[in-house]
């Protein structure tokens, strides 16, 4: 995310992309789940329902927050988490952004 999220804000879109232990992208097309993990700045973990973000073969997956989602001013993490026909279990690195007050 390469502009600041203000509390209250919906439609970011939070996107990363899956790598192995070998850091070599992972095709997730055929991924039984896809979800992003947030994490409030209380500490408090939320679990989304993400999509790939083209056919899957480029391994990004993204989730577009709803109305309420950012909902708290500080430190806000992410991880996302793709499971492959129940075989794989595969988790991004943990990314974290900074979410500002408004002026009103």
């Amino acid at each position: 995310m390469s502009s600041p999220v203000h509390v209250d804000d919906f439609g970011t879109v939070i996107r990363t992309t899956i790598k192995d232990q070998d850091n070599v992208i992972v095709d997730v097309s055929s991924a039984t789940t896809i979800q992003i993990i947030l994490r409030t700045p209380k500490g408090e973990f939320v679990t989304k329902t993400a999509s790939n973000t083209t056919d899957g073969t480029n391994g990004q997956i993204q989730y577009t927050t709803l109305d309420g989602d950012i909902d708290e001013i500080g430190t806000w993490g992410f991880q996302a988490r793709v499971v492959l026909s129940g075989t794989q279990d595969f988790k991004s690195s943990i990314h974290q952004f900074e979410v500002v007050s408004n002026l009103e």
